[in-house]
């Protein structure tokens, strides 16, 4: 493979902590493919979002989007004004509530994303043409559950995902000093000195 692998100690041996890492990594490289496909095509990365969201099967509703990107109602309202401006979306009425509007990618919209994201979702495919069918749905499993885990930790308060964290992971159970008489690990700091 020409780009960054895990690297394990030995074949096989690969463990979690070494693909979370991996993953990091992933996401470090996803967020800066899209920084950098936003700036060549002149948009803030929450716009381009904005629009890959648009461009979804139906389009997004403002507020959707707002709390994805974690926008107030009037900064989700500029960007929108914005990318309209340049005739990226286009806002139409929801097709059930009357009180919603929905932002919808043009096919200009549609042709901006074509060409930022169309290479990078086509060497993706031959990627994963490489792979077994048990091999794919592993992965698609993991991604899906990974996803999910996203999800949840996203639209969760900050002490709520101390929680879902603290129960997707099991504690190692610290080890105790042997001796009755040890001093206790902060403790022998202080001794010390």
């Amino acid at each position: 493979m020409s780009g960054t692998e895990i690297q394990s100690e030995q074949p096989g041996s690969l463990d979690a902590d070494q693909l979370v890492l991996g993953l990091r990594g992933l996401s470090r490289s996803l967020q800066r493919f899209l920084i950098v496909q936003a700036q060549a095509n002149g948009l803030a990365l929450t716009e381009l979002t904005t629009l890959i969201r648009a461009a979804d099967d139906g389009g997004v509703i403002p507020a959707e989007a707002a709390r994805e990107l974690g926008l107030q109602r009037g900064s989700m309202t500029s960007l929108a004004d914005r990318l309209e401006q340049r005739r990226l979306i286009r806002r139409v009425a929801h097709p059930t509530d009357r009180r919603l509007l929905l932002l919808q990618a043009t096919p200009q919209g549609h042709e901006l994303l074509e060409g930022a994201l169309a290479p990078l979702l086509g060497q993706l495919s031959e990627l994963a043409d490489v792979l077994g069918q048990d091999q794919l749905e592993a992965l698609n499993g993991f991604v899906g559950e990974l996803t999910a885990l996203l999800g949840q930790h996203a639209n969760a308060p900050r002490a709520q995902r101390r929680s879902i964290a603290s129960a997707a992971k099991p504690r190692r159970p610290r080890s105790q000093p042997s001796n009755k008489d040890a001093v206790p690990p902060l403790e022998r700091s202080s001794a010390r000195s």
